[in-house]
C-alpha cells in the first residue's frame, strides 16, 4: 500500500546519506505504523539529516531506484508488514 511505498521511499533516502541498514533495521524493529515522529527520531538518532531525507523520498533519484529495483523495494516492503 501507501504506507509501505513511503516507507521504502524513506529509506532509500536515507540510505542516500549511507544510513539505508539503520533506519531498514529500525524499521523492522518497530511495532508500530511508522509515523513522521518516528522518522524525525530516528533520524536523530543515526545523524540522518531528516528534512533532506523527506525531499529526497520525493526526487527522482530514489524513483530511478525504485523503479530500477522494483522487486528489491517489493522484498523490503514486506519485511516492513507486521505479520
Amino acid at each position: 500500500g501507501k504506507a509501505i511505498e513511503n516507507d521504502v521511499k524513506m529509506v532509500l533516502a536515507a540510505g542516500l546519506q549511507g544510513k539505508f541498514w539503520e533506519l531498514h533495521d529500525a524499521l523492522i524493529d518497530y511495532k508500530d505504523t511508522p509515523d513522521e515522529k518516528f522518522f524525525k527520531e530516528t533520524a536523530a538518532l543515526y545523524d540522518i539529516d531528516y528534512n533532506k531525507m523527506l525531499k529526497d523520498s520525493e526526487g527522482m533519484k530514489v524513483m530511478d531506484i525504485m523503479k530500477s529495483n522494483a522487486t528489491a523495494a517489493y522484498n523490503l516492503g514486506v519485511t516492513t508488514t507486521p505479520a
